[in-house]
């Protein structure tokens, strides 16, 4: 029986990087044997700001519902994000506060970006965040300090 471990990117931001490092996390996900990955782009998602999370939606629309059923069948999840002003985007909370029951009882690993110490300090906020979805946290987290782009 394999995993299914999705990764959810962190930003919407124009000219991004993190997108880049994202996509290099899948690829070697994919690569190994029994793992079954996506790659979830908030863009990609009609989530605005949050006025109603998922399950208060009179009508979901299709990609929502599609979102929830994926994160539900989730066997744990990987966030690539970057780190802003000393904290994690406020798109990135805004995905994780849409669900909630998709989340519990699942390990969340990191990736985070920025700066000179690649984001741990969202890694700190990402630890606060996911418990509070009554999720878990995998101790090991992947700081990327420089995203270049050649």
């Amino acid at each position: 029986m394999g995993q299914d471990l999705p990764i959810l990117l962190g930003t919407v931001r124009a000219d991004r990087r993190t997108n880049h490092v994202a996509r290099y996390v899948q690829g070697l996900l994919a690569k190994r044997p029994g793992v079954a990955t996506h790659l979830w782009d908030p863009v990609d998602l009609p989530f605005s700001n949050l006025v109603r999370r998922e399950w208060e939606m009179t009508e979901r629309p299709v990609a929502v519902d599609e979102f929830v059923r994926a994160m539900a069948l989730a066997d744990g999840f990987v966030l690539v994000t970057p780190e802003y002003n000393f904290g994690i985007p406020g798109t990135l909370k805004n995905l994780l506060d849409h669900l909630f029951d998709e989340w519990n009882r699942k390990p969340f690993g990191f990736v985070t970006t920025g700066g000179m110490v690649g984001g741990v300090r969202a890694q700190d906020q990402l630890r606060q965040v996911i418990s509070g979805v009554r999720a878990v946290t995998i101790p090991t987290a992947i700081p990327v300090p420089r995203v270049n782009i050649a």
